[in-house]
């Protein structure tokens, strides 16, 4: 019994020592958090499709590596004791090229401004997704609600534009 209550003294003791030491890690970051610099990073990072090996991905890779340069910190060559405050940039080689989009429009026939645009909405392009023709391609657009794989099959698809407020990924892969 007396080991039990000897246990249950430690862990509180322990809980309480973790704890504390959270709350100054928190005061600590707290201090130095610069909402100016959070938002001029997000304001930099959205300009960019971002996926391992492209040209956004690279930028945003080395524009928070010259935050951290400014900041002190050094780059890890061997071993993290280096220095006090080191960083890594972990690279392995790509067995592919990177996905890299280049610009897309959806236009409604007669008017003047698209109705959706890379330049404004960089989600509007599904990852890997195929490229159209240089003069792009004019179809019917389905409007896909809920996604419902027995339902999707039964649809004649082949030659039309899909909208959907769903996961496009996954009504790619059922409308293939």
């Amino acid at each position: 019994m007396k080991t039990k209550i000897l246990l249950a003294l430690l862990f509180v003791h322990l809980g309480c020592y973790a704890q504390h030491s959270i709350n100054e890690y928190f005061k600590l970051t707290r201090a130095g958090f610069q909402e100016k610099n959070a938002y001029e990073t997000t304001a930099f990072v959205e300009k960019y499709f971002r996926v391992p090996g492209n040209t956004g991905f690279n930028a945003s890779i080395y524009y928070v590596e010259n935050i951290l340069k400014k900041a002190g910190f050094v780059e890890q060559k061997q071993d993290e004791f280096e220095a006090p405050l080191t960083y890594r940039i972990e690279k392995r080689a790509m067995n592919n090229s990177a996905w890299e989009p280049v610009d897309a429009n959806i236009n409604i026939i007669g008017d003047v401004q698209p109705l959706i645009s890379y330049k404004t909405n960089r989600n509007m392009i599904p990852i890997n997704c195929g490229s159209t023709p240089a003069d792009g391609i004019t179809a019917k657009v389905v409007y896909i609600e809920k996604i419902i794989p027995a339902e999707i099959e039964k649809m004649d698809l082949k030659g039309k534009i899909l909208f959907s407020e769903n996961n496009p990924s996954r009504l790619l892969q059922i409308a293939n």
